[in-house]
């Protein structure tokens, strides 16, 4: 007897309802809300060894806690700014779903509206953000920006004052 093979996941899909539509949107939402938290880790921790290296650098006249500040200034911030492209990567699916919800359209099953498409969504818009450089925009965000941006400047102020003292 032959067994039709359906692929993994595939007998699941097809068009939710609406009560499903709103699970999906509220773990999304979730989801995208801790990252909040990795946020202000990376901050603190930006901070922290930053303030500690810095006072390194000034308590030893040493130009390397100082270039460990640069580096570390550095570090943080393309950290921070590529994980705000993975939380923003998450967006296209929520959009998706306030329109579709909103308009009512997923009980039309004409729509072609499917569910559920997190990873799907989510990999669309992480290409497409890859493509377009975003990380080089989410840099210049201020909230994104502070503090890196202060230790990079004092750190590179105190360098060329170490430098310069000799």
């Amino acid at each position: 007897m032959l067994v039709e093979q359906v692929p993994i996941g595939l007998e699941t899909m097809g068009y939710a309802t609406r009560e499903e539509l709103f699970a999906e949107y509220y773990k999304l939402i979730e989801l995208i809300y801790r990252y909040d938290d990795y946020f202000i880790r990376i901050k603190t921790g930006s901070i922290s060894l930053g303030s500690i290296a810095a006072g390194l650098g000034i308590g030893t006249q040493s130009l390397y806690p100082i270039l460990l500040v640069i580096v570390l200034s550095l570090a943080f911030w393309l950290t921070e700014s590529s994980l705000k492209v993975v939380q923003l990567s998450n967006f296209k699916r929520v959009t998706e779903l306030e329109q579709v919800l909103s308009d009512g359209s997923y009980e039309d099953e004409k729509s072609g509206f499917e569910a559920p498409r997190i990873i799907q969504g989510y990999s669309e818009n992480r290409r497409a953000n890859e493509a377009s450089k975003l990380w080089l925009k989410v840099m210049r965000w201020k909230h994104v920006m502070f503090p890196h941006i202060v230790f990079f400047v004092g750190g590179t102020v105190g360098l060329i004052a170490q430098i310069l003292a000799g």
